[in-house]
């Protein structure tokens, strides 16, 4: 997110003559400019986030280089298997989570009732939904070539979305602080840790076992790092009147959440209806490959760069500049990349 220069003024006209703003203006324009944090925290926003992106890169790294070695030792058939469960799992986990992070992050004045209200409402729906997993797996198992075969991946992998849906408030806390650092670490910790897990599995000849227990394992750990980091234990409160206050925003993410994974995960369900688990298999192969790194990044810049605009959410011009250099920064990395691998495709396979 760009700094505004000293010549720039948001409230008076002096800067603009070239004169330089006394000490009086420049504190009010610093205020306006980030009001829920401090001038030196501010002076080094653009560098933390800089660095938080940086820092994913090496959990990208590590799930890139795990799920390539899946996709390497299983069979097809065996893989679009566990695809077809996964796609249904993570549409389950934006339920599970309520957006109940994103509204701690957004919300100006978020106290410790808050933070302890989205905690238990989010494990509650998370457990809710795992506990209906046996209903929910024959019902999407009717639209796969094997049900028992779905139904016997999704009901384990389904522990995915308590996890993940827990670790959303913890995460929130984390990022309302601009620990950007702290974030990428517990990323990677917990994506190595998954990945030994699913290596262990597979060299002991877990066939699908092996990628569904590196998925839980690694939200299980992430659960676990980020509770350590950031030292916070909810407290048994949890007002009807606080959650009113963070579902308003949270449902309205979770709603956009949904259509967007919809809309990008549809194919999926094309493929697996129509062709099968073993062509499944090859096509997420192939997505993965091109999209994966792209999608990881847009994640990890999105995860940072949403709690900056939420410091200047009063500032509409900042935000909007800040909102625009954000997206050409993101084209400009991911354009290249999926230009390269179009060209050199086969070369890459």
């Amino acid at each position: 997110l760009p700094i505004p220069p000293a010549t720039t003024s948001l409230s008076t006209g002096a800067t603009r003559c070239g004169k330089r703003p006394g000490k009086a203006a420049t504190d009010t324009q610093r205020h306006a400019i980030f009001p829920r944090k401090r001038w030196p925290m501010a002076q080094s926003l653009a560098t933390r986030a800089l660095r938080g992106v940086l820092w994913t890169g090496g959990s990208i790294a590590v799930q890139f280089a795990i799920t390539l070695t899946f996709f390497k030792f299983l069979p097809p058939a065996t893989m679009g298997q566990f695809q077809a469960a996964l796609t249904l799992v993570l549409l389950l986990a934006f339920l599970g989570d309520l957006g109940m992070g994103a509204a701690l992050v957004q919300l100006r004045q978020a106290e410790e009732r808050h933070f302890s209200a989205a905690f238990w409402a989010s494990a509650a729906c998370g457990l809710i939904l795992v506990t209906l997993a046996p209903l929910t797996g024959p019902l999407a198992a009717r639209f796969t070539e094997d049900a028992s075969a779905f139904e016997r991946t999704f009901s384990p992998l389904a522990w995915v979305i308590p996890f993940a849906a827990a670790s959303g408030t913890l995460r929130a806390r984390l990022q309302r602080d601009l620990r950007f650092r702290a974030l990428a670490l517990v990323e990677v910790a917990a994506s190595a840790a998954g990945a030994l897990v699913g290596l262990g599995v597979l060299l002991g000849g877990g066939g699908i076992w092996s990628p569904i227990l590196s998925a839980v394992s690694r939200e299980a750990f992430h659960l676990i790092f980020l509770w350590l980091r950031s030292g916070w234990y909810p407290r048994f409160d949890c007002r009807f009147a606080d959650l009113r206050q963070l579902l308003g925003f949270g449902l309205n993410t979770t709603g956009a959440n949904i259509v967007n994974y919809l809309n990008n995960n549809l194919d999926y369900l094309f493929v697996l209806y129509f062709m099968g688990y073993e062509t499944l298999g090859y096509y997420a192969f192939a997505y993965r490959c091109t999209m994966q790194p792209y999608s990881r990044v847009a994640t990890a810049i999105a995860r940072v760069s949403f709690p900056v605009f939420a410091n200047v959410q009063d500032d509409t011009e900042l935000l909007r500049r800040g909102y625009l250099k954000t997206i050409v920064s993101v084209a400009l990395a991911a354009w290249p990349l999926l230009c390269g691998m179009l060209i050199f495709g086969e070369d890459i396979i």
